[in-house]
């Protein structure tokens, strides 16, 4: 019989693989969203499928949001590199 193994979801390389991919599925169902109410409103004119379009659009905007946000997050921190920075976070100007 084979054992499980625990896959942390929140800490980890493979957690930010699924939160990375998650952001870049929903970019691309927003995406065919956008292509498919697009196409029908072409094809038939009707107000309430050009309202759902521009919803769909406003979902793609905050689904684009959540992806430079979400890679930002996620991005290892830099260390400060302004000489102000090092001056007020220095050893010496706190007696270290």
């Amino acid at each position: 019989m084979a054992t499980a193994t625990a896959v942390s979801v929140t800490h980890g390389a493979s957690a930010n693989r699924l939160r990375r991919l998650a952001t870049y599925a929903s970019v691309a169902v927003a995406g065919l969203l956008i292509a498919a109410k697009f196409a029908a409103w072409l094809e038939t004119g009707s107000v309430a499928l050009l309202s759902s379009l521009v919803d769909a659009l406003l979902d793609a905007v905050a689904s684009l949001v959540n992806l430079f946000a979400v890679r930002h997050a996620m991005a290892p921190a830099n260390p400060p590199s302004s000489s102000a920075a090092r001056c007020c976070c220095s050893p010496r100007r706190y007696g270290g």
